[in-house]
């Protein structure tokens, strides 16, 4: 019998986020990862021209793509050029301290997350085999009572992206996540980044099992169809 790990052994994992998966904020946690390529950049606007160029460079030279997403806040003092530009997607790649307090209100909140919702639309419309990880939405709205607009919080939004979701309700629960960051804005430590490696060997497993499936399927066909040929074809010409 094969072992979850023999499926999991040479298959590939590009990662898309925040700081959480930055170098400087790992350190020695980068070991947790094989096979993984993380791209973090501190305080990453979702709708960052980075985040589709970097879908887009490697959608096809990886096993998975996974879009770790950021804060729906990220970049809000940028706000005026978000209202004021017809782009979907803009030439901002973040840096750390890119959001403002005073800046943090209703109108702005909503402005942000439907700038996020259509960026996260377009690059799952456009690339569907993308799995998406809301880290840091569940640690605002499922750990901490967020004034984000229900709409955009991590139930809501998962029922919005099931096909998509990296669900982490499926691996932990809210009170048991507590123990897997550092801090408030959700940063993992030791036992969240294992937690993450959890979830991406969980998802490379299945997609195993799907492509082996799949193989098996064409496999038979292939065999049914040789057999018609050698054995029905010639009785049918005779006749």
């Amino acid at each position: 019998m094969c072992k979850k790990n023999d499926f999991i052994i040479n298959m590939t994992t590009f990662i898309i986020g925040p700081s959480h998966i930055h170098d400087e904020c790992m350190g020695a946690y980068l070991n947790i990862f094989t096979n993984t390529t993380l791209d973090g950049n501190q305080g990453r606007p979702n709708w960052s021209n980075s985040v589709l160029k970097l879908v887009s460079d490697n959608y096809h030279n990886y096993d998975q793509i996974i879009w770790m997403v950021s804060d729906f806040r990220f970049g809000n003092i940028w706000i005026d050029e978000i209202k004021s530009s017809k782009k979907l997607f803009l030439n901002k790649c973040g840096y750390p301290r890119n959001m403002s307090r005073s800046l943090i209100n209703k109108k702005n909140d909503k402005i942000l997350c439907d700038k996020s919702i259509k960026c996260i639309d377009y690059i799952k419309l456009k690339y569907p085999k993308i799995k998406l990880l809301f880290w840091c939405l569940y640690a605002r709205s499922k750990i901490r009572t967020s004034n984000l607009p229900k709409e955009f919080h991590y139930d809501q939004i998962k029922k919005r992206y099931n096909k998509n979701i990296l669900d982490i309700d499926k691996f932990t629960s809210p009170e048991e996540f507590k123990s897997c960051i550092k801090d408030s804005g959700g940063h993992p430590n030791k036992k969240g980044y294992e937690l993450l490696k959890k979830m991406i060997n969980t998802e490379i497993f299945k997609n195993k099992i799907k492509r082996t499936f799949i193989l098996f399927i064409v496999l038979i066909l292939y065999i049914l169809c040789m057999l018609i040929y050698f054995f029905v074809v010639p009785t049918e010409i005779i006749k």
